[in-house]
């Protein structure tokens, strides 16, 4: 099924997973990878979420699973942020900052699961670490990203890409040393070549 995704087949790849979840239903890894499929490459979020509840009830401890729940949980909080209507009331822009909250705070702590479970989990010490940023909260925020970049973590170039790319931000945004921002970037793309928010973040850096 990830050779076909990766070929472009999402047809074949789709059938593949479905396959795998009828013929090992008790295998959470199964679900969690369709899950994966389901959001990042047909953006269902609602059958994500529903084979990921899958994975979990199989295993509540399923690393992969929890951490895609919370990435799913800050991709509705973002899209929650962008549906408000200009000619909303202050107090709708309140009740919708809460909810947004809330599924951050939900979100963090699964993250904080993710890393207590497996300390190594790249993608979680990243993500956690971007709250982080958000929050301006940068001395948190650097000391997730020094772990998720450590030489002794092994993780896709992927993976490695984003960490990269949230360092930058960090330099960017707290120490403000482009330098450093810069050399983030170019890592950044020497991990994923070809990555367009580390090669725009880059252009922007160098503009």
């Amino acid at each position: 099924a990830m050779l076909a995704e990766a070929a472009g087949n999402y047809s074949a790849a789709q059938s593949f997973y479905e396959r795998a979840v009828a013929a090992e239903p008790f295998r959470a890894a199964h679900h969690s990878n369709f899950a994966s499929f389901q959001w990042e490459v047909l953006g269902d979020l609602p059958a994500a979420r529903a084979s990921l509840q899958k994975a979990l009830q199989l295993d509540p401890n399923h690393v992969s699973s929890l951490c895609n729940s919370a990435l799913i949980l800050l991709a509705t909080a973002g899209a929650k942020g962008k549906e408000k209507q200009e000619d909303e009331s202050e107090e709708e822009w309140v009740a919708e900052d809460a909810d947004q909250d809330e599924d951050e705070l939900e979100a963090q702590s699964l993250f904080e699961r993710v890393i207590h479970l497996d300390p190594t989990h790249v993608q979680a010490l990243t993500a956690l670490a971007q709250l982080h940023i958000a929050r301006k909260a940068f001395l948190q925020a650097q000391e997730l990203l020094e772990r998720a970049l450590s030489p002794e973590l092994e993780s896709d170039g992927a993976a490695k890409a984003r960490a990269y790319l949230a360092y930058a931000d960090l330099h960017q945004r707290h120490t403000h040393d482009i330098p450093a921002a810069v050399a983030a970037c170019r890592k950044a793309c020497e991990a994923r070549p070809g990555w367009a928010p580390a090669v725009w973040r880059l252009g922007i850096l160098l503009w």
